[in-house]
């Protein structure tokens, strides 16, 4: 596991394309990953990494708040209130509900 992550690590790349992918690949991603790593194996010390990668990648709003959760981090707040923000799209899935009801 150790060598994987190592390997995941050093052939990330930081360019804008390598944010893109949200949760499961890019920036995202790794940061779930080294967050997740950090959380089962701490003595691998990557939950800093885990931050940097996640603050980079600002829209994955609730890897931050996890992060920000195990570190005891101040920011904590804004990062779920900023998920919550973007979650308000997702309460009517359906863009016609409105106009079929009034029909």
């Amino acid at each position: 596991m150790k060598e994987l992550v190592e390997i995941i690590i050093s052939n990330q790349k930081t360019r804008k394309k390598d944010l893109d992918g949200g949760m499961h690949v890019g920036f995202g991603g790794v940061a779930y990953m080294l967050w997740f790593v950090s959380t089962k194996i701490p003595e691998m010390h990557r939950m800093e990494a885990a931050k940097m990668l996640a603050e980079v990648h600002l829209g994955i709003f609730a890897v931050n708040a996890a992060i920000a959760t195990f570190l005891g981090d101040s920011s904590l707040d804004l990062y779920v209130s900023s998920y919550k923000k973007g979650t308000q799209v997702f309460l009517h899935p359906d863009p016609l509900e409105d106009t079929w009801a009034q029909n």
